[in-house]
């Protein structure tokens, strides 16, 4: 299992962010019982757009953003007083998932997702391998990532680096 090869126990410390699927929230609470699950924020205003038509001019940002109670409750009743029904739609979506105010994680100022959007699309060419094969093509790709950088950075010119920095690749060649 993935949680035994990276050591995730229970979960405890763990904070896991998806968007909104609902197999997700079942497969975190059986499988890392101890671990905060995060819902994406862009996932949640995606959402929010279609049904309103709307952004509201960054509000839910503000909201997912707010560090108290009063702060979230103030940017809400912005969001009501344009739409009730707006309001009890972003409610509804479990602030205690996506509001800074109110999750039990750190999430360090991640509201999205986008980090595991991008390892996906990195592996999106891969998913469907036997799992042999799938480690064998992230080994390649990350190989020709590592092989990119350092022919570009070999064709860099020596003063490329600030000073410091270069002081300290020289030293340490």
């Amino acid at each position: 299992h993935l949680r035994t090869a990276l050591h995730l126990g229970n979960g405890n410390g763990v904070v896991v962010l998806s968007d909104m699927e609902k197999g997700i929230d079942n497969a975190v609470a059986s499988l890392l019982p101890e671990a905060s699950h995060g819902l994406c924020l862009f996932h949640i205003e995606k959402n929010f757009m279609k049904r309103f038509h709307t952004k509201m001019n960054g509000i839910l940002w503000k909201a997912a953003r707010a560090t108290t109670r009063e702060g979230f409750d103030a940017c809400i009743e912005v969001i009501r007083r344009v739409s009730p029904a707006a309001a009890a739609y972003v409610l509804e979506k479990h602030p205690e998932k996506w509001a800074r105010a109110f999750f039990n994680g750190r999430r360090f100022g991640h509201l999205t997702s986008n980090v595991a959007e991008s390892a996906n699309a990195f592996i999106s060419d891969l998913r469907t391998l036997h799992p042999t094969h799938f480690f064998a093509g992230f080994i390649r790709k990350v190989n020709a990532l590592f092989l990119q950088r350092r022919t570009l950075h070999a064709t860099l010119r020596p003063d490329a680096l600030p000073s410091k920095p270069a002081a300290l690749v020289e030293k340490a060649i």
